[in-house]
């Protein structure tokens, strides 16, 4: 007979022997569904933070970029640059140069230049790193035209649709990473077991016991130093909840607390 509800894990994971004796004795199945939905809630308030930072950035940063970016003509994989040439974009808020826009011939690539944009006649070359370049050519393009109001417009559509894209592959992704190292957990978890709890059960224990860390994550991706925790840690209290929540599960004569027996 179950006594808790596995929705009640993001409570009693954190403390709870008798939560994870229950889950691992009682429940049924991997707890999967459950991780899908603490993810799908946890992401939720991370998600919104990022794009609230995302919006306050492009409202202070891309009205004044987009004035400084030249019109734009590209026709049959040739550009043509409605501004006076070389022509250079610094910095929002400083003097170092953002791009180039130079169709002349007098700059032709990146190398010992600031600037982390080139565009030439032909096309465009980005600064990856310090010492890494990336290439992308005009010649698939038969006819475009970069303008302001195109520009405003896309960033306009980027405030509205890039984080919620963002949110459903982030949700994903996390979603089956996290059941990858679950089946991890659950094979060191068999260890702690020592062949007296069923492999599902641990797995289930292991889901389990991932709450926490799953929970603290979240909280601290919210502030500025959530980026900072090493992966291990979260890695280190899993374990621990786990081994916490098997040992909790093992049948009252398990191998390890048998006695032996008296003459």
């Amino acid at each position: 007979m179950k006594k808790y509800s596995i929705f009640q894990a993001p409570l009693y994971a954190f403390f709870s022997k008798d939560f994870y004796a229950d889950i691992g004795r009682n429940h049924r199945g991997t707890a999967f569904g459950y991780l899908f939905l603490l993810l799908l809630v946890c992401w939720i308030p991370v998600v919104m933070t990022w794009h609230s930072q995302f919006v306050s950035a492009v409202d202070t940063y891309a009205p004044g970029l987009i004035e400084k970016i030249p019109a734009m003509t590209i026709t049959n994989g040739r550009a043509v640059i409605h501004c006076e040439q070389p022509y250079f974009i610094p910095m929002p808020y400083s003097t170092n140069t953002l791009a180039i826009f130079d169709t002349t011939g007098e700059y032709t690539s990146l190398e010992g230049q600031e600037a982390y944009l080139l565009v030439t006649e032909t096309g465009v070359i980005l600064k990856q790193s310090a010492v890494e370049t990336r290439s992308y050519t005009f010649a698939g393009i038969k006819k475009f035209d970069l303008t302001g109001e195109k520009l405003t417009g896309w960033v306009a559509l980027g405030k509205k649709w890039l984080m919620p894209c963002a949110y459903a592959a982030i949700l994903v992704y996390s979603f089956i990473s996290k059941i990858i190292k679950m089946l991890i957990y659950a094979l060191i978890g068999l260890l702690f077991a020592r062949s007296a709890v069923p492999y599902i059960s641990v797995l289930r224990l292991a889901v389990v016991a991932g709450t926490p860390a799953i929970v603290l994550s979240t909280i601290f991706m919210m502030t500025p130093m959530g980026f900072l925790i090493p992966g291990i840690i979260w890695f280190v209290l899993t374990l621990v909840y786990l081994y916490t929540g098997v040992r909790a599960t093992l049948p009252a004569q398990a191998p390890d607390e048998m006695q032996a027996p008296q003459a």
